[in-house]
């Protein structure tokens, strides 16, 4: 997920604010520090715009254009 975040160029704040979630919420996500719930999966996913596979799996595929502006690719 913090990848997630830091691809979209977020705060913990940023994306807590997005998703209606608290900082230490996406803090102790991040960390793995608790599982997430359905109902938070789609916030954060609906805050990142990204499938909520996507937050539960970690299989989430940079896009391409992160690649060329990271020089990576």
């Amino acid at each position: 997920m913090r990848a997630l975040r830091l691809i979209h160029a977020l705060t913990q704040q940023q994306l807590a604010d997005r998703a209606g979630l608290s900082r230490a919420t996406i803090t102790q996500l991040e960390r793995g520090q608790r599982p997430p719930r359905p109902d938070t999966v789609r916030k954060v996913a609906h805050a990142l715009d990204v499938p909520p596979m996507a937050i539960t799996l970690g299989n989430y595929q940079e896009p391409r254009a992160a690649y060329a502006t990271s020089g990576r690719g």
